[in-house]
């Protein structure tokens, strides 16, 4: 189930960065002519969405099943990653 459940999420997501990817400039526009120069950030960050949507509920899966250290390590190493 979890599989399917991934995949179903994926598929979304794919269909949604794909409108983002084509309709990113459009989609700042909405926000006012200042904005249009954070279209770029707005196509990483749906790139970011969708690698979270490939790796499915895995930070939730690992506290489940009795592995909340392993979990703490990964959220301070991205942590890390995200200050450099």
């Amino acid at each position: 189930m979890f599989k399917t459940i991934t995949k179903w999420v994926v598929t979304v997501n794919l269909l949604a960065f794909g409108l983002i990817l084509l309709l990113n400039e459009e989609i700042m526009l909405v926000f006012g002519y200042e904005f249009l120069f954070g279209s770029t950030a707005l196509v990483l960050v749906a790139i970011g969405q969708v690698v979270n949507a490939g790796v499915g509920s895995a930070g939730q899966f690992l506290t489940m099943t009795g592995h909340p250290f392993l979990t703490m390590i990964i959220n301070f190493m991205t942590v890390i990653l995200n200050i450099f």
